[in-house]
């Protein structure tokens, strides 16, 4: 029983000694870092800027790239075709609301449900065209980048083939239908 006293006599204090507030430490202030400089690069009068040199492409990608860039420039025409339709849309709307608009201002004949409907119609073709607009804007973005992309391989040229090699042309695969 004594021992059992003791052991919690002794976790007791051994909490409540934890559980004091130790002193502070005292940490001495951080030295304030030097900001990190670019080590400068002597630069000659007169010298040219070292450009990055045009990478090479095989005959492959260099068709690869020229038949994506043809393939967004098509996308494109689709795209501006799409927001031609939209703007007609947008004003046939347009002259229905105001011909709705008037002949129910003017007789009362016109149910304000037809009113509302046909103006709920222009505002959805003036929705769509934005979206069309901005479907235009997102295909140049991939136009330019692709102009990019095939300038950039023009200029490093079409890598030949290791050894001298000549592309053997491919025979097309029999068809099995025959």
């Amino acid at each position: 029983m004594r021992r059992a006293v003791t052991a919690v006599a002794f976790v007791l204090t051994g909490t409540l000694v934890s559980a004091q507030d130790p002193r502070p430490v005292v940490q001495p202030p951080a030295a304030p870092r030097p900001a990190v400089q670019p080590n400068p690069v002597p630069v000659q009068p007169g010298a040219q800027p070292i450009l990055p040199r045009p990478i090479m492409v095989t005959p492959a990608r260099m068709a690869q790239l020229e038949e994506e860039l043809e393939t967004l420039e098509a996308t494109r025409d689709v795209k501006k075709a799409h927001v031609k339709a939209a703007e007609v849309s947008v004003e046939a709307t347009k002259v229905r609301f105001d011909l709705v608009a008037k002949t129910s201002a003017a007789t009362g004949a016109g149910s304000q449900s037809e009113v509302l409907t046909v103006k709920f119609d222009y505002e959805l073709a003036k929705a769509q065209l934005e979206i069309r607009l901005a479907e235009v804007k997102e295909i140049e973005v991939k136009v330019k980048y692709a102009k990019k992309r095939l300038d950039d391989a023009k200029l490093g040229g079409v890598r030949p083939l290791p050894g001298g090699a000549r592309p053997a042309p491919v025979d097309p695969a029999p068809n099995p239908a025959r």
